[in-house]
């Protein structure tokens, strides 16, 4: 149901009240079990779905587009759960100062070989954001070398959010409003550039070793 709630979010548009309004026929196919609960609600459903400001409020919040936790290891399951709430968190902070939350679309998770996780389809050109979240505090990060593509082809419309000091045994919701006040998040535009004239440095973690005249990589773990 999550992914419902957030598909009928990015399918809407926010109109000057605040309601939500989706076409009909679009919110019955990307949502289909979510427009049969919302029509426990006296809310408009034809021609088009609009979901009152009230409502959009609790449907529209980033902490209940969280998916449930997949079976995995310990290790690896909460390694993917503090990238996910750092996504979470790009996403809220973004919706926060957006002219219309509705420009502010989670991309990564419905498409995750772009190179970023959050589009603000508000501004032209698209700003593109890759999130990293880590428990520690200091601002080191991994990019793949399909995000280090995508960095330089997009240059200033490509930046990097680092959320730092993640702790899963707070909430989500009360975790966020802490670590905007502890100045997070940190975001670097422009990384290349950033690299370039030596504010911050990229160091090489592994080469790629093949014969002689190889194409490039097309292995599975390069996102």
């Amino acid at each position: 149901m999550h992914d419902q709630a957030r598909h009928l979010i990015e399918s809407s548009r926010t109109l000057t009240n605040g309601d939500l309004a989706c076409e009909h026929r679009i919110a019955r196919s990307r949502a289909p079990q979510l427009l049969g609960l919302l029509s426990w609600w006296d809310i408009e459903r034809v021609p088009q779905v609009v979901v009152p400001r009230a409502l959009v409020k609790d449907l529209g919040s980033v902490w209940a587009l969280l998916p449930p936790p997949p079976e995995m290891p310990t290790w690896a399951r909460e390694r993917q759960e503090i990238g996910l709430r750092a996504e979470m968190y790009t996403v809220q902070y973004e919706k926060r100062s957006a002219a219309d939350p509705s420009d502010i679309v989670w991309v990564a998770r419905d498409f995750s070989s772009l190179g970023w996780d959050v589009e603000d389809r508000g501004s032209l050109p698209i700003r593109r954001i890759e999130v990293k979240g880590s428990r520690g505090a200091d601002p080191v990060f991994f990019l793949s070398d399909n995000e280090w593509r995508k960095a330089n082809e997009h240059a200033s419309n490509y930046e990097v959010q680092f959320w730092g000091q993640i702790d899963l045994s707070r909430t989500a919701a009360s975790e966020f409003d802490i670590l905007v006040e502890a100045g997070f998040p940190l975001i670097v535009r422009n990384i290349p550039t950033e690299v370039a004239v030596g504010t911050w440095v990229a160091v090489a973690t592994q080469w790629r070793i093949a014969p002689a005249g190889a194409g490039p990589s097309n292995d599975s773990n390069d996102p």
